[in-house]
């Protein structure tokens, strides 16, 4: 009989979700080998040249099953024993909500186990190493015309760890990996998920074939791509000329502004722009397609050096850059990609036209960045109906009471539009991600029905 610690189960068919029935490697579920030893407890499992494994303590006595990964989401979260119970059938055992259950499962026989690749010597990894992983990942392409950008990159010359999806790249160093050329594995989103502890010790080593990356408790099996080449980063990266306009940003501003962006207007157009202007004070400013005036964000208490520019940009690329901790932001040309860095890391992206950048102006509504973060646009504050004033006789009820609006000053009544307004444009960028959702639903029945009907036809040549 075989012992799962409460937990396990679940963690363990999260990850593989996440790692084996991620772009390539999807398909039917894997075969999970469970094993315990005199040591060591462990769930693994394999698929399209991937693997995954989880070692747990030992529970109990020695034995193995096999079983498709699909048999786990049975059990939840709980503590849960496995036992053989027959030809090509198991006996599963576990409590839920204070009842006992069980079930049978059909097992699998050993030989459709892809065994786990021999572990190589690992080489110790620095702390962060995993959070570096996490953040290749959420910048490679999920899908790409070219394969090499569902990769990651593993530099081994320079220790770098790197990813881009054609719109933008991030380069992180400061990893000794125990090899000297460039490596490409795939972006597996287990990566960037809970189940892994960002912060502990983590281990690489490399076979002919695989990068295995151990982060206690987990080990993962990447197979390499020796078919394609990731794209000559030198060439993305310009070098930064010493004319180039700098942006210093203030932490305080930069939170700020973090908690701004995805409310100022424009938020629902297409590339979601905003004007980066490193002028004197430097601001952010954004407007939407329909608007006559801009919104600025004044970054009052961060530093510009070189000569003032403007650059205009998807607002998602920058907001990344701060999600990421940059606070330094170069500009050599409006036309030129922007750049952060820090003293282990690069994060690049190109600009959209300098033409739509948007000048400063009288127009432009100011909001300066205060003590608190900025409130752009302001909350909408649900107010309670009062009750119902008596009638007055035909003579109107005095100012202030009960049943009466209250008076709206110009400031609240501004404040009350700009936070429908943006409500109202939340709104269509939501029907705008459902409109395109069932697009892609129909072209796919589309294409499902033509390919239904091809086979029809062949079958009637034949």
């Amino acid at each position: 009989m075989l012992t799962l610690p409460r937990g396990a189960a679940k963690r363990f068919r999260l990850v593989v979700k996440k790692s084996l029935m991620q772009n390539e490697f999807r398909g039917t579920w894997p075969v999970v080998a469970c094993r315990a030893g005199a040591t060591e407890l462990v769930l693994e499992a394999a698929q399209g040249g991937m693997a995954v494994r989880l070692h747990l303590p030992p529970t109990g006595p020695a034995g193995a099953l096999a079983f498709r990964a699909d048999v786990l989401a049975r059990f939840g979260g709980a503590e849960v024993m496995l036992d053989a119970a027959g030809p090509g059938r198991g006996l599963a055992r576990w409590a839920a909500g204070g009842a006992p259950q069980a079930a049978e499962f059909p097992t699998a026989p050993p030989g459709d186990v892809q065994p786990f690749p021999a572990e190589p010597r690992l080489t110790p990894m620095p702390d962060g190493f995993l959070a570096a992983l996490a953040d290749a990942v959420r910048t490679a392409a999920k899908d790409h015309v070219k394969t090499s950008l569902t990769r990651v990159l593993l530099r081994g010359k320079g220790g770098e760890v790197i990813a881009s999806d054609s719109h933008q790249l991030l380069v992180q160093r400061g990893f000794p990996f125990p090899w000297g050329e460039d490596v490409l594995v795939p972006r597996v989103p287990a990566f960037a998920g809970k189940d892994l502890a960002p912060d502990g010790p983590a281990g690489v080593g490399r076979t002919a074939g695989h990068v295995v990356v151990r982060v206690a408790p987990w080990s993962f099996a990447l197979p390499i791509d020796a078919v394609n080449r990731f794209p000559a980063i030198e060439a993305v990266i310009p070098r930064v000329p010493a004319s180039a306009s700098r942006l210093q940003l203030d932490p305080a501003d930069a939170r700020r502004l973090l908690d701004a962006l995805p409310r100022l207007p424009g938020a629902a157009d297409e590339q979601s722009p905003v004007t980066v202007d490193l002028g004197r004070p430097p601001a952010v400013r954004a407007k939407a397609d329909a608007d006559a005036a801009a919104v600025e964000v004044v970054l009052g208490q961060s530093a510009v050096s070189g000569p003032p520019v403007r650059v205009a940009t998807d607002r998602t690329y920058l907001e990344r850059a701060l999600a990421l901790g940059f606070t330094e932001v170069l500009v050599a040309r409006p036309d030129k990609a922007v750049q952060c860095r820090d003293g282990k890391r690069i994060y690049v992206w190109m600009p959209l036209d300098a033409a739509s950048a948007i000048p400063p102006g009288p127009a432009v509504q100011r909001v300066r960045p205060a003590a608190g973060p900025d409130a752009v646009p302001p909350p909408i504050r649900r107010r309670t109906p009062p009750a119902a004033a008596p009638p007055a006789n035909g003579h109107p009820p005095p100012a202030g009471a009960p049943g009466t609006a209250p008076a709206l000053g110009p400031a609240e009544v501004i404040a009350e539009a700009t936070a429908v307004r943006g409500l109202l444009r939340d709104a269509g960028r939501r029907l705008a991600g459902l409109a395109r959702a069932l697009k892609r639903q129909r072209r796919q029945a589309r294409a499902v029905q033509q390919a239904v009907h091809s086979l029809r036809q062949l079958q009637l040549d034949g």
